[in-house]
């Protein structure tokens, strides 16, 4: 679970391919996803990239549309993010 209110932990390459699998063809085309680790200098921005770069090959045929076109990395990471918006966390 994450301690962003309606986040999705995708840490892996397989989670984001499933991920794009499954989200990509849902109804609601209004994604946006915001990428982050805890400093934002590692993890976050490979997995932004791979599933920038695995949108893209799915849309080949049809550039530049993307699934999701909104796209970021929260700069900082999570630990700057933290020090500065607490009321965005989940209440457990």
């Amino acid at each position: 679970m994450s301690l962003l209110q309606g986040a999705v932990n995708l840490y892996t390459r397989q989670a984001i391919r499933e991920f794009l699998s499954n989200t990509a063809t849902s109804p609601n085309k209004n994604h946006v996803i915001i990428f982050h680790c805890e400093f934002s200098s590692e993890r976050g921005p490979k997995m932004y990239r791979h599933l920038r770069s695995l949108d893209r090959e799915v849309n080949a045929d049809s550039y530049p549309k993307l699934n999701f076109p909104e796209m970021y990395l929260l700069e900082g990471g999570y630990k700057e993010f933290f020090q500065t918006q607490k009321v965005c966390l989940y209440a457990f």
